[in-house]
């Protein structure tokens, strides 16, 4: 377990039993809370950072789906929608784009842009859009550009920006 600066703060019996936003647990103390900001189950690397380092306001998605296998915007435009990042999570709004000029209504990758900050960001799970009351698709979470969480989350969303 190491904190945002890398320094090692402790050590875990496995990255699978952490997830993004956790804060119970951890088995380690700096002073004042800390919380899961990115699990690296390849290289046995938990992170932790501050509450606040947590936020960000883009979230890139893959394997996304829409309706009916049309975007909203018919043409691959971006478009508007509201977006859960996680279950019971809040309505965020945002404006939904893809992430290349081709992308595919079925498997393709979008960028989600949301006009206030959101969370704790969870790679690999899911993200769904919704019109109101209605669902227009969703994806799976790529990773989010989180400014106080260095590396690995915020080189995935720029990778799939591209």
């Amino acid at each position: 377990i190491v904190d945002e600066a890398g320094r090692e703060l402790g050590r875990h019996d496995g990255a699978v039993g952490y997830t993004v936003g956790q804060r119970t647990g951890l088995g380690v103390a700096v002073g004042e809370p800390r919380y899961v900001a990115r699990v690296d189950p390849a290289g046995g690397l938990i992170q932790l950072a501050r509450r606040e380092d947590l936020e960000t306001r883009t979230v890139a998605l893959e394997d996304v789906s829409f309706l009916g296998d049309v975007p909203p915007a018919g043409d691959g435009s971006p478009f508007r929608a509201e977006v859960r990042i996680r279950h019971r999570s809040p309505l965020a709004p945002a404006t939904v784009r893809p992430a290349t000029a081709d992308e595919p209504a079925r498997g393709g990758r979008w960028v989600v842009e949301t006009d206030a900050p959101v969370w704790a960001v969870a790679p690999g799970q899911a993200a769904v859009l919704y019109d109101g009351e209605t669902c227009l698709g969703g994806g799976r979470i790529a990773g989010a550009v989180t400014p106080g969480v260095p590396e690995a989350q915020s080189s995935q969303v720029m990778a799939a920006a591209r």
